[in-house]
């Protein structure tokens, strides 16, 4: 099973944007701002199969056998994507 969590960032304003593994590594595949360039990502993220974002919401497709203690890593992670501009 692939699990998708949603946080909801209520200043945020972004576009839509997905990034996604091409090539062994995290890059964004929609257009426009490259927000995964800004940020060096946690070990973390590797367990994450996509992320997308738009308006206020950034979700995040991940592998849930890792357990939710790298959850509050991944956490952090996307909150911080949700703020670069």
């Amino acid at each position: 099973m692939v699990p998708v969590y949603t946080l909801i960032v209520p200043n945020a304003v972004m576009p839509y944007w997905r990034a996604q593994w091409v090539e062994g590594r995290l890059q964004t595949v929609t257009p426009g701002l490259d927000r995964l360039a800004q940020l060096t990502p946690p070990d973390s993220v590797k367990l994450v199969l996509a992320i997308e974002a738009q308006a206020n919401a950034v979700s995040f497709y991940w592998e849930e056998e890792a357990g939710e203690q790298v959850l509050d890593e991944l956490k952090a992670f996307l909150l911080a994507l949700a703020s670069a501009s």
